[in-house]
C-alpha cells in the first residue's frame, strides 16, 4: 500500500492533535507537516511531497467573527495558487451550508465539520485523495444552488461560468470576491499591484465588464450569492 503524506493546518492546538491522531490511525496515511499559522504552511508546502491538506478556516478561536473565517478562505485561495497540485479538504468547526460553497469555489476538493464521527472524516480524506470531492448532502444542496448561477442586478447575463479565465485570473477574482483590495491581493499573492491591474483588464474583457467597480461586485456575487 502506498502511504500518503498529509499536511494539517488548524489554529486551535487541541484540534491539531485530534486530527493528527485521526491520520495516524488509519492504514496508509502519515503526517507531513503541521501548521498553526499561515505563513508556517506555505513553507510546508514549498518544502514537502504532500498528498493532500486537511485545513481548518477559522482563524482565531472557537468564537471567532465571520471575516476572520473569510481570511482562512483567503489563504486557501492563496494555497491553491501556489500548490495547485496538493488538494484541500477543509476540515472546520464552521457551518458547512455558510462557508462550503464558498471554500469550493476558492479551490477545495471538499469540506467536512469536525463534530462529525471520526470514520466520516476518515472517509472525507480518503475521498478526496481519491480525486473525488466531499461534500454532505446538505452542503452539495447549497453548492448546487449557487452553480445555477448569479442573476442580479447588473449581471444579468452571467451564468457562474468562470472556465475563460486563468489559473492566476481565477485566484485574483475570487479574492476580489472578498473584498481584498488590488495591494492586499498582491502581497496575498506575492505579485506586483501592476501584475494585478493587468490580470484584472483581462478578467473585466473576458466578463464583458466596462468598470473596476462591476468586476469587484460581479465577484463579490458569484461567491457568497445564490439565485
Amino acid at each position: 500500500m502506498k502511504l500518503r503524506t498529509i499536511l494539517i493546518h488548524d489554529p486551535h492546538p487541541t484540534s491539531l492533535v485530534v486530527t493528527r491522531n485521526m491520520i495516524h490511525s488509519r492504514d496508509g496515511l502519515r503526517v507531513g507537516g503541521e501548521s498553526e499559522d499561515f505563513d508556517r504552511l506555505l513553507v510546508l508546502g514549498k518544502n514537502s511531497m504532500a498528498d493532500m491538506l486537511v485545513m481548518e478556516i477559522g482563524e482565531f478561536g472557537e468564537i471567532a467573527e465571520a471575516d476572520d473565517a473569510e481570511r482562512g478562505i483567503a489563504n486557501l485561495a492563496v494555497f491553491h495558487l501556489r500548490f495547485p497540485s496538493i488538494p484541500i479538504l477543509v476540515l472546520s468547526r464552521r457551518d458547512e451550508t455558510m462557508y462550503a460553497r464558498m471554500a469550493v469555489r476558492m479551490g477545495a476538493r471538499g469540506y467536512v465539520m469536525k463534530h462529525e464521527p471520526q470514520a466520516r472524516i476518515a472517509d472525507a480524506v480518503q475521498t478526496v485523495l481519491s480525486g473525488r470531492v466531499y461534500l454532505s448532502r446538505a452542503a452539495t444542496h447549497h453548492l448546487l444552488m449557487g452553480q445555477v448561477g448569479v442573476r442580479i442586478g447588473i449581471f444579468r447575463g452571467f451564468n457562474g461560468d468562470v472556465s475563460r479565465l486563468s489559473h492566476r485570473e481565477l485566484a485574483i477574482f475570487r479574492l476580489l470576491g472578498l473584498g481584498l483590495s488590488a495591494d492586499r491581493i498582491a502581497d496575498s499573492l506575492q505579485v506586483t499591484i501592476r501584475t494585478v491591474y493587468t490580470h484584472s483588464s483581462s478578467i473585466r474583457k473576458k466578463m464583458r465588464l466596462e468598470r473596476s467597480t462591476n468586476l469587484s461586485s460581479l465577484a463579490e456575487a458569484w461567491l457568497h450569492r445564490t439565485p
